[in-house]
């Protein structure tokens, strides 16, 4: 009986302890091969142990799986040496103070009987490693557990862990019979078939918000694919206009040479014709903007877009380089200032219509600013994608209304 209570230990103890580093390292086999082996090491070198050398049984099985933390650490997973060792010493203390947990609570429990206090200390020690395990989990590992966002479900492990804890509790200080050994085997197996479940789910959690992630991230390509297929067809057309216009213009300023060799008569005319080609130069604009390709991309695409036909204009992009934000966040937010702009244009009906963004270093800070016409309207633009982002990198955003304009500016620490 103690040996297949040890063996259902092990394979709880590997099982907990892959999980831990399959978060904290990469893995090389895989959660379930690492579980598999260290059952198998662990087991066969308990079994070898107090067959073969006769060791005290309650202390080669602490010995096996403190062994077992750096056998893990560094057999099988990846990562630096110096890292395998932090996580090998923090796992250590982790694995003294859930053993030590176990054996405080058998003793307390079963005081004037010492084995079954061992054997109640080896089923409740599992409970105190895995909520050890998670918090330390939840302190080294916070920054990717709040992306995945699965800080709530590893509170919610941790919370059923202690529950199931107070469970052994009762049932050991209530169940005080003959065949108490035996007790303490189905509540192992009870217990590894609760953490088998715990780490399934948090697996399939984790799995589901990462394809939810890529999926994310296919829209955001497929959508820059979008603006990059139509920039370029943009560019395409503007290099017809321009080798157009260049043909034109020679024909003009030939034109306008031999209209000025009889200034007086002529000047009008002249006058006209250089009017003409200043008009169709200012037609043509720009789809460099910046250094920023994307950028460059969904500007060009967003101004050619029916909104800003009658809209005056200017673009004045500073230090983009400098920029805090990933270029999907930083065409987020000049994206909505557009559509935002482009709303409060085609309201405006006082007026010629101006739209005019700015970024650049400012005070410290990288600084978005868009100022577009504005009639005065029952909602300000609500700006929730800038929001967003804006909480995710520490900014702040400010939306302002004077003299008939809408300002919006965002501000980030460099």
């Amino acid at each position: 009986m103690i040996i297949a209570i040890s063996i259902t230990s092990f394979l709880i103890h590997a099982l907990i302890t892959a999980f831990l580093f399959g978060r904290l390292l990469e893995v090389r086999l895989g959660h379930f091969g690492v579980t598999v082996l260290l059952t198998a090491g662990m087991t066969l070198m308990f079994l070898a142990g107090i067959r073969l050398f006769d060791f005290d049984s309650e202390l080669c099985f602490i010995l096996l799986k403190l062994l077992c933390i750096p056998a893990a650490a560094f057999t099988l997973h990846k990562g630096s040496i110096g890292r395998k060792t932090v996580f090998t010493l923090i796992g250590a203390v982790i694995c003294l103070c859930a053993e030590a947990g176990g054996c405080l609570a058998g003793d307390v429990l079963f005081r004037e009987n010492a084995d079954i206090s061992v054997f109640s200390a080896r089923v409740m020690a599992p409970d105190f490693y895995l909520a050890l395990s998670l918090i330390e989990m939840l302190i080294i590992d916070r920054a990717d557990i709040l992306r995945e966002k699965l800080r709530n479900l590893s509170l919610l492990v941790i919370g059923f862990d202690i529950i199931h804890l107070v469970f052994l509790v009762l049932f050991f200080f209530t169940e005080k019979v003959d065949h108490a050994e035996l007790n303490c085997l189905v509540q192992s197996g009870f217990q590894m078939l609760l953490f088998s479940i715990f780490f399934v789910q948090y697996q399939t959690v984790l799995r589901m918000r990462r394809l939810t992630e890529k999926e994310k991230e296919y829209e955001t390509v497929k959508k820059e694919i979008e603006n990059n297929r139509r920039y370029y067809a943009l560019a395409d057309l503007q290099y017809k206009d321009i080798s157009k216009l260049r043909h034109d213009i020679q024909n003009h300023f030939s034109a306008v040479r031999e209209l000025l060799k009889k200034r007086e008569e002529n000047e009008d005319e002249a006058k006209l014709i250089m009017k003409s080609i200043s008009k169709r130069l200012d037609a043509l604009g720009t789809l460099e903007y910046c250094s920023n390709r994307k950028l460059n991309s969904l500007l060009t695409v967003k101004l050619n877009d029916r909104s800003f036909k009658d809209v005056g204009v200017s673009i004045d992009l500073n230090d983009i380089e400098k920029s805090p934000l990933a270029d999907n966040d930083l065409c987020g937010i000049i994206s909505e200032m557009m559509d935002s702009a482009a709303e409060s244009c085609i309201q405006c009906k006082e007026g010629t219509c101006e739209f005019r963004l700015f970024c650049g270093c400012d005070d410290g800070g990288f600084v978005i600013r868009a100022e577009s016409s504005f009639t005065q309207a029952d909602e300000l633009p609500s700006y929730h994608v800038t929001r967003l982002i804006c909480e995710t990198e520490r900014g702040t955003l400010t939306v302002l209304t004077a003299d008939g304009r809408l300002t919006a500016t965002v501000k980030l620490i460099i």
